[in-house]
């Protein structure tokens, strides 16, 4: 959803009821839509026992030979393996990855 227009992801959201699954689930629109923009802008997502307790996720974009975002690359993990101090590191093994499933869809990454 982060690569997504933020028009198409508002509208999108305005018709989703959003339900707590844990004590750090995104309450609602406004923080999802900040944390969108923060995915965006680093690369990948981190899914901190958002979900289910115990669990944290690393996830990053698979693109196309046009540059489109058309999967994601994701590691789950129990939380106890996966420490917060590690989001990073796993996080760059992730994009990485992600970036070899990528090349293969024909995708060529700009030189910037």
């Amino acid at each position: 959803m982060a690569w997504r227009p933020v028009e198409e992801v508002s509208r999108l959201l305005a018709e989703i009821e959003f339900k707590a699954f844990t004590p750090h689930t995104t309450p609602g629109p406004r923080q999802l839509l900040s944390e969108l923009r923060r995915v965006k802008a680093q690369g990948y997502a981190i899914d901190d026992q958002e979900r289910e307790l115990g669990v944290r996720c690393v996830t990053a974009p698979v693109r196309n030979a046009s540059g489109a975002v058309v999967a994601a690359l994701s590691v789950s993990a129990p939380a106890s393996r996966l420490p917060k101090r590690l989001l990073p590191v796993r996080a760059r093994e992730v994009i990485a990855a992600a970036d070899v499933v990528s090349l293969r869809l024909g995708h060529a990454p700009s030189s910037d």
